[in-house]
C-alpha cells in the first residue's frame, strides 16, 4: 500500500499541470513520503453514498479506507512497470472534482479523455496549487474494479429504449433502423444503410430530421460522444451502420417519433425519396 502511495506522489509531482483551474501543482511539502492513516477516519466496506461522496471531496483523509464507485474522464496518464496512475475528473460534465486513480496494473490500457468507471479504496488525501495559487485537497485512491466505457455510458446514459428492426428499400437502397435509444443528454438512432444496386448511393446524414410531438430536431454532430458515423457514400455491395445523434427528448412526453432520412443514386434516372420510419412504443 505504501509503495502505491509513494508512486502516485512521483506521478504528481511529474505531470502535475494547469489545465484547468481545478488541476493542482504541487507544494514542496507535497513530495515528502505520504503516510496512510488518520485516526478519525470514517472507514467502511460500504461504498460511500452519494452524499458521503461528496462531503469525502472536501476532506478525503477523514474517510481512508472506504470505498467509492464513480465514473470519470481521464485527463492524465503516467504508466511504469507497476501500473498505470491517473487524474480522473469525476464530474465529467464540468471537468472537476479531480480524483487520483492508481491501477495496479500495467497491462491496463487507457488514455487520455477516455471515460472509465471505476471501484476504489480511499488510501490517503493530496494537497497542492492550482495555477491560481489556491490549495485545494484530492483523494488519492486505489482502484480495485475499472473498466473503460463509452461516451453514451459515461455521460448519456440510456434511459429507454425501442427495437425497432424496420428496413425499407428503394431500388437497391436499403435502410434499416435497428433500434433507438433515449439518453440522459442526446436521442440515438442506429442506423444500417447497405447498397443492393449496381450504382453508388449516397446517405445525407446532416438532412436526417426527427419529429417528437410537435418538435423537429435536426441532426447533432457531438463530437465528444465519437459515436461510429455512417459512411455517406456507398460503393455496390457495400454496406455501413452506425449512431445519428439528435438531442435529447423525453420518451414520457411523446409515445412515438417519426424519422426521415435522405438519400440519392448517382443513377440520375432513379430517384430516391426521403425513407420515413414512425416508431411508437
Amino acid at each position: 500500500m505504501k509503495k502505491v502511495l509513494n508512486i502516485l506522489v512521483i506521478f504528481i509531482v511529474l505531470i502535475m499541470a494547469a489545465c484547468s483551474n481545478n488541476t493542482t501543482e504541487p507544494t514542496e511539502a507535497d513530495t515528502s513520503e505520504i503516510e496512510s492513516g488518520n485516526d478519525e477516519k470514517v472507514s467502511s466496506s460500504e461504498m460511500l453514498t452519494e452524499n458521503e461522496f461528496y462531503q469525502m471531496l472536501a476532506s478525503p483523509k477523514d474517510y481512508i479506507g472506504s470505498q467509492v464507485e464513480f465514473i470519470g474522464k481521464v485527463f492524465s496518464v503516467e504508466k511504469d512497470n507497476e501500473g498505470v496512475y491517473l487524474q480522473v475528473w469525476q464530474d465529467i460534465h464540468n471537468n472537476e472534482n479531480n480524483m487520483l486513480v492508481g491501477i495496479y496494473d500495467n497491462s491496463f490500457e487507457v488514455s487520455t479523455d477516455d471515460y472509465i468507471k471505476v471501484k476504489a479504496e480511499i488510501i490517503d488525501e493530496f494537497e497542492g496549487e492550482n495555477a491560481f495559487g489556491a490549495t485545494l485537497t484530492l483523494p488519492a485512491v486505489e482502484a480495485y474494479e475499472y473498466e473503460l466505457i463509452g461516451y453514451a455510458d459515461a455521460v448519456s446514459p440510456t434511459e429507454f429504449e425501442v427495437d425497432v428492426a424496420e428496413t425499407q428499400e428503394q431500388s437497391g437502397y436499403v435502410v434499416t433502423i435497428n433500434k433507438i435509444e433515449f439518453g440522459a443528454e442526446d436521442f440515438r438512432l442506429f442506423v444500417e444503410i447497405e447498397n443492393q444496386s449496381d450504382d453508388v448511393i449516397n446517405f445525407w446524414k446532416h438532412d436526417a430530421k426527427l419529429v417528437a410531438g410537435n418538435n423537429q430536431f435536426d441532426s447533432d454532430s457531438n463530437w465528444a460522444a465519437d459515436y461510429p458515423e455512417v459512411q455517406s457514400e456507398l460503393l455496390p455491395g457495400v454496406s455501413t451502420e452506425g449512431i445519428i445523434s439528435f438531442p435529447y427528448i423525453n420518451y414520457e412526453e411523446v409515445n412515438q417519433v417519426t424519422v426521415h432520412l435522405g438519400g440519392s443514386s448517382d443513377n440520375w434516372d432513379i430517384s430516391i425519396d426521403d425513407f420515413v420510419f414512425n416508431i411508437e412504443w
